[in-house]
């Protein structure tokens, strides 16, 4: 992120053409990171946006890791059995609500990526 806002700085004339193009582009992070808008409403011609979002790759990390703790890995959770009802653990079910993937590598992927943006 910080080398997106150091091109768009160096890019800019000055700070009047600076802030709105800054504040658009954290619009479309913050919509195409996978939370607001889920991958599958992305239309197929945007979906490249969801796959360079920086932000949209730390979602994905967080939320692969909450959710695949072993406290949510559980079938019975606030009286819902998701393992009779769903199929899957009540983390496997939390992040598939939100079509998030549910292997681990992508922890590894987003650890080895997203600090080089």
């Amino acid at each position: 992120m910080t080398a997106w806002f150091f091109f768009l700085s160096c890019a800019a004339p000055d700070l009047n053409v600076a802030y709105p193009v800054s504040v658009v582009s954290i619009l479309f992070f913050v919509v195409f990171a996978g939370f607001v808008i889920t991958k599958e409403q992305i239309p197929d011609y945007l979906i490249w946006i969801y796959w360079i979002n920086p932000m949209a790759w730390g979602v994905r990390a967080l939320a692969v890791n909450q959710y695949t703790d072993s406290s949510f890995d559980t079938c019975v959770y606030n009286g819902v059995d998701y393992c009779a009802t769903y199929n899957m653990t009540m983390g496997e079910y939390s992040l598939t609500t939100f079509e998030v993937p549910t292997e681990k590598f992508w922890l590894c992927i987003t650890a080895s990526r997203v600090p080089r943006m």
